[in-house]
């Protein structure tokens, strides 16, 4: 098995991504609800890093798409571009280390956004509840 940080820093042929796409598609519901229950905790240090490191490929892959959209290239082009992200690891690991302060502030404002939507839910059953005295 292919760990995540492997799977994200090569480049894929044709073949690989309909092979991906077709795993992907069998294994969505398992996926979806696991993400669901894992999206209320505090991410790892370690995730933190893989998706800064994330953050930063999609940044170097922008400049070579020229600010347009990746996904919407054919096959062959994304290829190409991969590649030459893949020549540019040095300058990579220094984005990841300048975006990892930003992830770590936008996991402190996600994980706060779900304790006021915790608090909010406990908020309103308790209206509910206080409502129903009345009668």
């Amino acid at each position: 098995m292919i760990k995540f940080t492997e799977f994200i820093s090569e480049a894929l042929t044709v073949q690989q991504r309909q092979k991906r796409s077709l795993v992907a598609r069998r294994t969505a519901r398992i996926r979806a609800t696991k993400r669901k229950l894992k999206s209320r905790k505090r991410k790892p240090e370690s995730e933190l890093k893989v998706k800064a490191r994330r953050a930063a490929r999609k940044k170097i892959m922008q400049r070579f798409t020229a600010g347009g959209n990746f996904s919407k290239l054919p096959p062959s082009a994304k290829q190409q571009i991969e590649k030459m992200v893949d020549k540019k690891q040095k300058s990579l690991e220094k984005i990841a280390m300048r975006l990892l302060p930003v992830v770590r502030k936008d996991e402190a404002v996600r994980l706060s956004k779900i304790s006021k939507k915790k608090a909010a839910k406990v908020g309103k059953s308790s209206i509910r509840i206080s409502g129903l005295d009345a009668y």
